[in-house]
């Protein structure tokens, strides 16, 4: 993320990425979005506006040059996912990243509701620049894979 572009993280979870990214941009507007705080959450900076909705409430205050979602849209039913996307979109002045699991193995894991496949990625994403990260291979598969997309939003 380009320095001094206001960012929000949406689903925070334990704040391990935007205390990563508050420590590295100290001038930077910061704001960490999730229903409620988790056990081990903390803001290691003091900077971080904390913001407790769900994505589906997010609107003009929470507007953004850089919005961030990892490890979310995958735990939403499927057939929310498009309205999150658009709601990311709406939010993010500049850029969006989302990262989900890629070709996850079925059953797919306790809390996650929806696939990410090529497909339905550029069915969501048309526009988006993907990058896989996977641990591992098993006859040529790649196992444990997430993938990032990067929108330039216009």
């Amino acid at each position: 993320t380009p320095k001094d572009l206001s960012t929000i993280d949406i689903g925070s979870g334990l704040g391990e990425f935007i205390n990563l990214f508050a420590i590295n941009n100290e001038g930077t507007p910061i704001a960490s979005v999730d229903t409620r705080d988790w056990d081990k959450y903390f803001d290691h900076t003091g900077r971080i506006q904390r913001i407790y909705k769900n994505i589906f409430d997010l609107g003009d205050e929470e507007v953004t040059d850089v919005v961030t979602c990892f490890e979310v849209i995958e735990h939403l039913p499927p057939e929310r996912v498009a309205e999150a996307v658009s709601i990311l979109r709406k939010l993010a002045r500049k850029k969006l990243f989302i990262s989900v699991p890629f070709l996850e193995p079925l059953p797919l894991y306790k809390g996650h509701f929806t696939r990410f496949t090529e497909t339905n990625l550029l069915e969501l994403m048309p526009d988006a620049q993907f990058t896989v990260f996977a641990k591992g291979t098993t006859n040529k598969q790649k196992v444990h894979a997430w993938i990032l997309a990067e929108i330039d939003v216009k």
